[in-house]
């Protein structure tokens, strides 16, 4: 799949295209500068033509075979993006910076297993006393 990035986008609008094509993984636009705060991003609304450093415009291939490593590398190549991949767990979404060797197909794979997880812990059984009882000594 490839995603278009044009002078008029608005990062909403790639972040849906993304999200269309990996339902599992998000794509977050991270502030850079001095208004960054940890964990802080970009405004869905904010328009792409604000926030990046190279301004080309054009069509990144989102293959699900490229890794998130190659992937965030290619956006800051081609348009001067800095960009975060994000996969979902069971209530919340997790950085893959620990896993960006994996390929999207997988971290998308993952994500969709770890949503659908509805495995509750194991109840605990008593344990059986498998020691067979010695007779007791008489005084």
């Amino acid at each position: 799949m490839k995603i278009y990035i044009s002078e008029e986008d608005l990062v909403q609008n790639v972040q849906q295209r993304f999200r269309e094509a990996f339902p599992f993984l998000e794509i977050h636009f991270p502030l850079m500068g001095a208004d960054k705060k940890v964990g802080s991003e970009v405004a869905p609304e904010t328009p792409i033509d604000d926030i990046r450093m190279q301004h080309s415009f054009g069509w990144i291939d989102v293959d699900d075979s490229k890794t998130v490593e190659q992937l965030e590398r290619e956006f800051m190549e081609l348009f001067g993006l800095t960009v975060e991949i994000f996969r979902k767990g069971k209530n919340c979404y997790f950085s893959t910076k620990d896993t960006c060797y994996l390929p999207l197909r997988e971290q998308n794979a993952i994500g969709g297993r770890s949503h659908q997880c509805t495995a509750q812990p194991p109840v605990e059984q008593p344990v059986k006393n498998l020691t067979p009882e010695l007779p007791r000594a008489s005084h």
